[in-house]
């Protein structure tokens, strides 16, 4: 199934949630609408990749039971995301998650060159 495939590699735990920014932007939003948006964001951000090209894994994706909730899928798909080859982008979740990236490199870079690429060791037993 294309959607396990898709979820593996999880990382973003937590991402700030500007309450300005969405309303001045999803505040249009009916409750199903505004629901979809924001399981579709989370799971951008878990899963640190655009969403699925095909709109049926999206639906899935965002836990559609109901033609009314697979609808506002395809319309929040269409409003909020644009559709390139490797899936579904979202501006701003593109660029949280590129922030990220380089930020683990930057602490991993640190790591290395503190420890020269090697875990430290422990000297002593805790219990001595």
């Amino acid at each position: 199934m294309v959607v396990i495939d898709w979820l593996e590699g999880a990382a973003i735990n937590n991402y700030e949630h500007h309450l300005g920014d969405y309303m001045r932007d999803a505040g249009h939003l009916s409750f199903i609408e505004d629901a979809a948006y924001r399981r579709l964001i989370d799971a951008y951000y878990i899963h640190e990749k655009p969403l699925p090209a095909d709109v049926r894994e999206c639906q899935k994706l965002a836990r559609c039971t109901s033609g009314a909730e697979r609808k506002a899928v395809v319309y929040i798909l269409s409003i909020f995301f644009e559709l390139r080859e490797d899936g579904y982008h979202q501006k701003r979740c593109d660029e949280v998650i590129a922030a990220f990236r380089a930020k683990q490199q930057k602490a991993r870079d640190s790591a290395n060159a503190r420890w020269g690429g090697k875990r430290p060791q422990c000297d002593g037993n805790a219990n001595a």
